[in-house]
């Protein structure tokens, strides 16, 4: 099985697999910091025979160990929401990201 490493846009950008054998086994490791939307079937287009698709990036790289909140009566359910985030992928939340969130909240208390 052959290895390839890069962001979804340098792995299936024609310059970097036209002179190569894209009918190997390939297990491909995606650098991108944001998961891609349906990447595998995307990238086997390119790879018809892609066995194996993980990622190399800030979320994979370090484990953390999600525990119990701290001083949780004091904080807001975004901000609960923002440190359960950040543990899980090692990265804090972008604005558009907390917007999404601070909106989803909001409609589930007006219910």
């Amino acid at each position: 099985m052959r290895e390839i490493k890069g962001t979804y846009d340098e792995l299936s950008l024609k310059k970097n697999y036209e002179n190569t054998d894209t009918d190997d086994y390939i297990h491909a490791i995606l650098t991108d910091e944001n998961d891609v939307l349906d990447a595998i079937a995307k990238l086997r287009i390119i790879y018809p025979n892609l066995m194996k698709l993980s990622y190399d990036n800030k979320r994979t790289q370090t484990q953390q160990t999600v525990s119990d909140a701290e001083d949780i009566d004091n904080k807001t359910p975004l901000e609960l929401f923002e440190e359960f985030f950040e543990l899980q992928n090692n990265q804090s939340m972008t604005d558009e990201q907390r917007k999404f969130v601070q909106d989803q909240i909001e409609s589930i208390w007006e219910v």
